[in-house]
């Protein structure tokens, strides 16, 4: 073993190298590990994973081993901006949930097995010209592919990314949406290297962002932008990635996505949730949308409701709301729960034996009642339904669907963590 993580999570493996043995960097049992510009080869399993989930292996020299990277009963692992050079198997991945490349436009992996050609450009590889990525994806096998391979070998060390630190809503009447983020660390100007930031939108969420239109693109050293008109008053949701871009065109993009969520909502009561994380989540600050005269919710953890009360005697002790919780509110005039935060990845919620009043803050549409009772084992599920006083709830059915800005009622027999995954 040249580096062994059994058993272990969230370490990093960095700036090895690892060469001449059985198996080179190994991870087993292990979670959420990242492996990143390290120097492998000459080995049997170059870089192997077994059993271990959510971990990334990023920005890596990966040649001349019997096997280049081996993935086996592991599971939501990123593999992207390596160089495989010259090994006998380049790949091996017994699953299909692993992850070959980063989305577009930062791209895959460079393959020096790889023979498409770089004459197309866009998401679809359907546009005219050249962007670095291949126009066809390298296979790994019947169910594992890099859809982005890069044509080029990569230099040591891409542009590290930027991270979105929040985005909310701005401007008259939270008419805007506005996005933050840290300048990459290689955004300096002793290192001449980062020449700018791209701003890339969609309508839908996508964890590696495929499909995303370029909105904007910005100077270096920029570290905000404001998409004008976005916010309150337009109907769409939006999503967005900010990649930094360097003096090679090599473009890194952040983990996060900012984003900004709305929902119509009718006078009276509704059942909600904010599907976005909140940079500020004083319910005032969250709610500044929404006309409503009062929100209660039921904190499963103390065994008792809390409520917010905007007339006199002004009564209640709710002032914080955050993406996990569902509430009641009572509307008075038609009006936009809109929001604007960062899309999680995924979201832990603690579910407490009996009654639990969450929210389900995944944008994938196919998350279903069935899969969320396999989850967390709930025996039942209840949703909002304005035709079934006195409690406006209803049983949801297996094959119903959980949205994202509603709130639900779950109910389990013993008390765990649901994991609400967005990708």
């Amino acid at each position: 073993m040249g580096i062994q993580l059994g058993f272990s999570s969230r370490n990093t493996v960095r700036g090895n190298e690892v060469s001449n043995n059985s198996y080179g960097i190994q991870l087993v049992l292990s979670q959420e590990n990242t492996i990143i510009n390290n120097t492998v080869y000459g080995n049997r399993y170059g870089t192997s994973i077994f059993w271990s989930n959510d971990s990334k292996i990023v920005d890596n020299n990966i040649s001349s081993n019997w096997r280049g990277v081996y993935l086996s009963l592991s599971e939501s692992n990123w593999i992207y901006h390596n160089n495989f050079t010259d090994n006998s198997m380049q790949a091996f991945d017994d699953g299909n949930a692993n992850y070959w490349d980063y989305g577009y436009p930062s791209g895959g992996n460079y393959w020096s097995n790889y023979s498409g050609a770089d004459n197309m450009s866009g998401p679809n590889q359907d546009q005219p010209g050249s962007d670095g990525i291949g126009y066809i994806p390298f296979i790994i096998d019947a169910d594992s592919q890099d859809r982005f391979p890069l044509v080029s070998f990569l230099g040591v060390g891409l542009p590290r990314p930027p991270a979105v630190v929040y985005a909310n809503l701005s401007g008259k009447d939270s008419e805007n949406v506005t996005i933050i983020w840290t300048l990459s660390p290689d955004d300096r100007p002793e290192l001449q290297t980062v020449i700018g930031y791209r701003v890339y939108r969609n309508l839908t969420y996508d964890a590696l962002g495929i499909g995303y239109g370029l909105l904007a693109s910005l100077g270096k050293e920029t570290s905000e932008f404001v998409d004008s008109q976005a916010g309150e008053g337009d109907p769409n949701n939006y999503f967005y990635r900010v990649c930094v871009v360097d003096s090679t065109s090599k473009t890194t993009c952040s983990t996060d996505q900012a984003a900004k969520f709305t929902r119509p909502l009718s006078v009276g009561l509704n059942l909600i949730s904010v599907p976005l994380i909140q940079s500020v989540e004083s319910i005032e600050t969250v709610l500044q949308t929404v006309s409503f005269t009062s929100a209660w919710l039921y904190s499963s953890f103390d065994q008792e409701w809390k409520s917010f009360i905007r007339s006199k005697p002004w009564v209640g002790d709710l002032e914080n709301l955050n993406h996990t919780m569902g509430l009641w509110v009572d509307i008075s005039g038609s009006s936009n729960l809109t929001v604007a935060g960062i899309a999680p990845l995924f979201t832990s919620i603690q579910l407490r034996s009996g009654w639990n009043l969450v929210s389900s803050p995944s944008f994938k549409g196919n998350r279903t009642v069935a899969y969320a009772k396999l989850q967390t084992n709930a025996t039942r599920i209840e949703a909002f339904d304005s035709l079934c006083p006195p409690y406006y709830l209803k049983k949801l059915e297996d094959s119903d669907v959980l949205l994202a800005g509603f709130g639900y009622w779950v109910y389990v027999e013993d008390e765990m963590t649901w994991i609400v995954y967005n990708f």
